[in-house]
């Protein structure tokens, strides 16, 4: 199934430093809250609830492992943000 992804959904989410900050170390191996959390100077909650923003706006997902939830980036989404960045 296709997903459409709203740019300025997308954008708005990327709107946050700390936002990018965790979709940066997540384009460099998935990750879970803890290792994102270890990276940064927020606490776990922090990162949880951005986190929260990310996957709603469909720029992350997760897959669960054991009692955790791996982060990923999901390349359409970024696919989708280079598109329009081409545009320009």
């Amino acid at each position: 199934m296709a997903y459409h992804y709203e740019t300025s959904i997308l954008m708005a989410a990327l709107g946050d430093p700390t936002r990018r900050s965790i979709v940066e170390c997540l384009g460099k191996s998935p990750s879970n809250v803890r290792h994102i959390a270890d990276r940064l100077p927020v606490t776990r909650p922090a990162v949880s609830q951005h986190l929260k923003v990310l996957l709603n706006s469909g720029i992350v997902t997760f897959e669960p492992v054991g009692t955790q939830r791996v982060y990923r980036l999901e390349p359409a989404a970024i696919a989708a943000l280079r598109d329009w960045c081409d545009k320009l």
